[in-house]
């Protein structure tokens, strides 16, 4: 563990100074940093010394938060553009920003007398993000004279992740109010991303076809994407390419409602109406699929033109600033290449190599598949709008293998070898990169997976970069609580040109900020992990993920998370919200015996232990609404059900008590919003903490009466008897459906996020109580 932080420096550099200026703090840190020693009165005026829309855009950044006037002058400066401004800068300064590996996202900001300030961006987007960063130097008393010298260690940082179900599905920005208001809220997300240097945010998903949209989402999707683009930000979308694993995989992600938004394509002989055939494909499946039958052959033209139709339409309609394509889900090379074995005749004829990583195996198959979506998305323009898909959308090509097998050597080297060789056959394209999650060590210890990775492909000539999704918890897939130290951990995967930390929607704010500042600089004001070993890796995601407020150096006493908390809300309304992301209790009753690197799901089936105020339930109300019944028909559920060992008795006992504990989380929860909208919260967060206040009064009833209803039927399945009268539980669920539907009458996501699900849920509990009655 390195220790040790610029913030030290800082404090050294004050105290040498004669303490004439405490360390200012900036969100990301940044590489480096002086403080001036002063600080520069307002009122302020902004000069923008280029015409370039990024410019405008901090200069009016600028100007809409600090006081006008003349006493200081700030000026913005696109090095790109001329790179003689008229201020000292030195080698180093110079070296960052025409260093090609910061992708002209440097800047420099220096404040040669007390009357001016200068802002030098590597290009005018670097300029934006220096604008950021002299926000935060902004206080009642003026502005704290700072030395920067800044710079990103990865191109694209995917710190904003706007929906509920890490990239699937569920908006979580979607307030219940209609269309426009939920434009509002993502552009108000959007200015905040500028200034903690966010620029890729997850905004929907998951598939690509327009038809099963609204009428309403193409022109709202190109405003949004306009308005992002304006400020270097990408909005990306997901879905599959081939496969489809929402169509029958047995998990919770793809329910309630939220089913895939794209066409389930076929292997067929002739279209539309061709017989159907096997070529490899996911081998889990339910409900009757045959993964092999869906989408999955490389060599059937007409199939990748019919794919490629989709998505050359829904980027024309969309313009998104990036598409995650997820194929097949192997994560692995050995699952993979034992697909490959299934393959279809004419594949067999066109790639006759039954190596997966071979040019003429597998690695030419999939890399046919993957240049179909290439050439659709990159020839797409719009002269009207300026968009141009080959430069301002991004392609990510996820699976099959976005991990090694195993942390060995020769697992290494057949996923690297096999992408090597895919790269070597797909189209020109400077826009691609190949998804990857997490991967640790090897087991004994060594290189780093994207240094290797990277490493192959420039020595090959190839460019061809990881986009690194790590799931480290606050993410709902490697737990649903609202915390994580996980990306403290970022600097291993240095080397990958992004990253995506799966966390940062609106029930787990913080986050956003936790993983801004590590995807910036993951070496951050000081604390940072770098595992040597798998195992050391693993450990170390299992105690940030689980464990309370871990690693203390992130949640410790004025540590980043409680930074982020006032920066997020204000100085008094952000120590009431740290305290109000922490509200949680453990759900056992007992001890348990899960094993030490278990995940902690003992007590309930796919439900994690601890249970957090944070009010995003719509999880825990797909897999309740499974026992609302007198039969559990739900396939996986009941399968967990199994394997716990649960009589249906106690399954009804340990759910009520969940929701007592919920219930009172819920209340307490409450409370400290309305404390925090009591305490000069931030103008910016006075709506969203508005909003989280209706949100926790409205889910009351609702678990109340699940916490009722649970107990009534835990009477039910254990004496035998009828159920008792369910009167108190009706009018509970009936008050939560009232309220849902009149606080938040026009959802623009009616099922799949947190206010579609409170509504159609508190509408479905008070008819299976009705039908529960009948059944008596």
């Amino acid at each position: 563990m390195i220790r040790g932080s610029i913030r030290d420096t800082w404090v050294l550099l004050a105290f040498l100074a004669g303490g004439a200026s405490a360390a200012p703090h900036i969100l990301p840190t940044p590489h480096y940093c002086e403080p001036g020693g002063r600080r520069l009165a307002g009122p302020f005026r902004i000069v923008a010394e280029h015409a370039d829309p990024k410019i405008q855009i901090a200069a009016a950044m600028l100007q809409k938060e600090l006081p006008a006037g003349d006493a200081t002058i700030i000026h913005l400066w696109d090095y790109s553009a001329n790179d003689q401004p008229p201020v000292k800068l030195n080698f180093l300064d110079r070296e960052v920003l025409t260093n090609p590996a910061h992708r002209g996202q440097s800047y420099v900001t220096v404040s040669p007398d007390t009357r001016s300030v200068w802002v030098i961006g590597a290009s005018p987007q670097g300029a934006l993000w220096g604008a950021g960063s002299l926000l935060q130097l902004a206080g009642p008393e003026g502005l704290e004279a700072a030395y920067i010298r800044d710079w990103p260690d990865f191109e694209f940082r995917a710190a904003s992740d706007w929906l509920l179900n890490i990239e699937i599905n569920g908006w979580a920005l979607d307030r219940g109010q209609g269309m426009e208001a939920f434009a509002r809220a993502v552009e108000a997300k959007l200015d905040r991303a500028v200034r903690y240097k966010i620029n890729m945010a997850l905004l929907d998903g998951f598939g690509f076809s327009i038809a099963k949209r609204p009428a309403f989402y193409p022109a709202l999707m190109r405003r949004l994407n306009a308005y992002a683009r304006a400020r270097g930000i990408h909005l990306y979308f997901g879905g599959y390419g081939a496969s489809y694993g929402m169509a029958y995989e047995p998990v919770v992600m793809y329910e309630n409602g939220s089913a895939f938004k794209g066409t389930v394509f076929e292997n067929r002989k002739s279209y539309p109406d061709g017989p159907i055939y096997r070529c490899m494909g996911f081998p889990k499946a339910r409900r009757g699929y045959d993964p092999a039958t869906l989408g999955s052959c490389r060599s059937n033209e007409a199939l990748n033109g019919l794919k490629a139709a989709e998505i050359t339409e829904f980027v024309r309609s969309v313009e998104p600033g990036a598409l995650y394509i997820h194929h097949e889900d192997f994560g692995g090379f050995d699952g993979a290449a034992k697909a490959w074995l299934e393959r279809c005749d004419n594949c067999r004829r066109r790639w006759p190599n039954d190596s997966l990583a071979a040019p003429d195996g597998g690695a030419g198959g999939l890399a046919n598949g993957y240049s179909a979506f290439i050439r659709a998305v990159n020839t797409v323009r719009n002269p009207a709008s300026g968009y141009d898909a080959s430069r301002d959308c991004q392609i990510i090509l996820v699976s099959p293998v976005y991990v090694p097998s195993r942390p060995d050597s020769e697992s290494w080297s057949n996923a690297v070898e096999l992408w090597r060789n895919i790269a070597r056959q797909l189209p020109p394209a400077s826009n691609v990169q190949a998804c990857f999650r997490e991967t640790w060590p090897l087991r004994n210890g060594g290189e780093r997976w994207t240094e290797r990775f990277s490493t192959a492909m420039k020595s090959a000539g190839l460019n061809l970069n990881i986009f690194l999704f790590y799931a480290g918890g606050a993410d709902r897939f490697v737990s649903d609580y609202p915390l994580s130290g996980a990306p403290a951990m970022n600097a291993l995967f240095a080397g990958a040109r992004g990253i995506y930390n799966a966390t940062g929607d609106f029930y787990q704010e913080p986050m956003e900020l936790i993983a801004a500042e590590y995807s910036w600089n993951v070496r951050s004001d000081g604390f940072f992990r770098v595992p040597s070993t798998y195992d050391e890796g693993r450990t170390l995601l299992r105690q940030y993920a689980f464990d309370e407020n871990q690693p203390p150096e992130i949640f410790g006493r004025d540590a980043l998370y409680e930074r982020a908390c006032r920066l997020l809300y204000g100085d008094a309304a952000g120590r009431i919200m740290a305290e109000y992301y922490r509200l949680s209790t453990y759900l056992p009753e007992g001890p348990t015996t899960a094993a030490p690197n278990a995940t902690p799901m003992t007590y309930l089936p796919m439900t994690w232990d601890r249970i957090y105020a944070a009010p995003s339930h719509w999880r825990h109300l797909v897999h309740d609404s499974h026992t609302w019944g007198k039969e559990i028909v739900d396939e996986a559920f009941g399968a967990a059900i199994v394997r716990m060992q649960l009589s249906r008795g106690e399954l009804h006992h340990r759910l009520a008590r969940r929701w007592r504990l919920a219930a009172d989380l819920n209340r307490k929860g409450s409370a400290l919003v309305k404390n925090a909208l009591a305490a000069n919260p931030r103008a910016e967060a006075r709506e969203d903490l508005e909003f989280l206040s209706r949100l926790l009064d409205t889910y009351q009833p609702l678990i109340e009466a699940l916490a009722e209803y649970h107990q009534a039927l835990y009477a039910k399945f254990t004496s035998g008897q009828p159920a008792p009268r369910f009167d108190r539980v009706a009018q509970l669920a009936q008050e939560a459906a009232r309220k849902a539907k009149a606080r938040f009458p026009e959802p623009i996501d009616p099922v799949g996020g947190e206010i579609g699900g409170l509504r159609s849920f508190s509408a479905r509990l008070v008819q299976a109580i009705a039908e529960m009655r009948r059944a008596r």
